[in-house]
Formats: structure tokens, C-alpha cells, sequence
């Protein structure tokens, strides 16, 4: 069984942006790019979203609660960001990651910074996440530079209080 990790970030003050990638730019996807890009990036991981078939992909596809994002590097989309904004200004990045022919390259931070700082702008109060032990082993560490903190919420809606 994997281990779960929750983590949030809940101000832009507790971003630590990585050095950027000179032309890496964050792009609006969705459909068939969403689809291939998710079963790319997760494959070696075993993400959830592998045993999906096509009913399951149209009604996530069609699930107004997400939006998905690609980074482009020249012409090439070489990863993906899947949020869920049903909870806004409260929002969960629920997938995340390069596709596998692109990890490795120093685009893992730019990345991720330049998803967190599109993120605060929508704007947002919490950002929050889960990461597995069945993910890319630098992972955790990633979130953990660029300032996500473990939540003691386990994760979830905004903690109140």
C-alpha cells in the first residue's frame, strides 16, 4: 500500500521559485492532449487514471471541476497540471508531473514554480496536494523546495478556523 503525503502551501509568501527555464510556458489544454499527456506522465507511476477507459476519460474530460495545463518547452508539451477548482479559491493540484522522456532535465522546478504563481494569480487562499510513495522518487522533495508544508488537515477543503 502506498504511503500518502498531504501537503499545502497557504501564501504566495511561502513560494520558493526555482531558477526559470528559458522558453517553458504554461498552456491551456484539454480533451485528447489532457488524455495523453495524464497516461504519459503517470505510466511509470501507476497513477490512477491507467485503468481508466473511454466513458471514464469523457466524464472526466467533461467534469467542469478541472483544469488542465501543459508546460511547452519550444513546441513541445512535455508534461501536465490537472487542478481541481471546485473548491475555489481553495484549490487541489491533482495531477502533476513531466512526461518520463523529459524528467531528469532541470524542468521539474520551473515548472512547478510557474504552475504555483499561475495558481495564486486566479487568486487563491490554500493550494494543496498529495504525493504517493508510488510517484517519482524526488517527488516530495520537489514540493517541499518549492514551499508546500505537510498539512496537518490531511488535506481536503480549507481548514477552518
Amino acid at each position: 500500500m502506498p504511503e500518502l503525503t498531504w501537503l499545502e502551501m497557504n501564501s504566495l509568501e511561502w513560494l520558493r521559485p526555482s531558477q526559470e527555464k528559458d522558453g517553458l510556458t504554461l498552456r491551456a489544454v484539454s480533451g485528447d492532449d489532457v488524455r495523453s499527456l495524464t497516461l504519459r506522465v503517470g505510466a511509470p507511476f501507476a497513477w490512477p487514471s491507467q485503468h481508466l477507459d473511454d466513458s471514464g476519460w469523457a466524464a472526466y474530460l467533461a467534469d467542469p471541476a478541472f483544469r488542465h495545463w501543459a508546460p511547452i518547452l519550444g513546441s513541445e508539451m512535455v508534461g501536465i497540471l490537472s487542478l481541481n477548482v471546485s473548491q475555489a479559491p481553495v484549490y487541489e493540484i491533482d495531477s502533476f508531473g513531466l512526461v518520463p522522456s523529459r524528467i531528469g532535465q532541470g524542468l521539474v522546478g520551473p515548472f512547478l514554480s510557474a504552475s504555483l504563481a499561475m495558481i495564486w494569480a486566479l487568486p487563491a487562499t490554500r493550494i494543496w496536494l498529495h504525493t504517493s510513495s508510488d510517484d517519482h522518487p524526488h517527488a516530495l522533495r520537489n514540493y517541499l523546495a518549492r514551499g508546500f508544508c505537510p498539512s496537518p488537515a490531511g488535506g481536503g477543503p480549507a481548514v477552518v478556523g
